[in-house]
């Protein structure tokens, strides 16, 4: 399992999040900037095309809303991406309905296993192992966790299941 992949998946995701398209005014102006960000953070380990991104910045501005956005310091004033996105600590509800739009909206499973399909150091067992342990709803929660600013007690949760399909 690449760690660095998943952190870049989560400041992706986190970055994602921010991509809402809302109603009109400043929800469509804070959705449009989330979803250009998205989209200009998009690399080749993870790439996301519009309608993804479009997705994500909808479901953030409909599910946490602009004010809150701005609140964590996603959003600035003048409604674009903050600089600091990947810094933003959200709330256990907040986090989980950004995940939950996340993973919704991108699938972050499949883009996941084909990471992982490129790893020429694991067997076909083990990167199937690996499949099977980081399924949607493990990647929803292990989102959660880094919205919430608990990356570390997520990755933990996953080192023992983790480490079960390489040994």
């Amino acid at each position: 399992m690449k760690n660095r992949s998943l952190l870049v998946v989560g400041g992706l995701v986190l970055s994602l999040s921010l991509t809402a398209c809302g109603g009109g005014g400043d929800e469509a102006q804070a959705a449009e900037a989330i979803s250009a960000s998205m989209v200009e953070e998009t690399d080749d380990e993870f790439a996301v095309d519009q309608d993804q991104a479009d997705c994500v910045g909808e479901g953030m501005v409909d599910e946490i809303g602009v004010d809150q956005l701005q609140d964590y310091g996603m959003l600035t004033d003048d409604l674009e991406v903050d600089d600091t996105v990947g810094e933003v600590t959200m709330s256990e509800e907040d986090a989980d309905a950004a995940a939950e739009v996340f993973v919704g909206c991108v699938d972050a499973a499949e883009m996941f296993t084909e990471e992982i399909a490129a790893d020429d150091e694991l067997t076909a067992e083990q990167q199937e192992c690996i499949g099977e342990v980081m399924d949607e709803e493990t990647l929803t929660e292990l989102f959660s966790m880094m919205f919430q600013g608990k990356e570390d007690e997520g990755m933990n949760d996953l080192v023992g299941p983790l480490m079960a399909c390489m040994f």
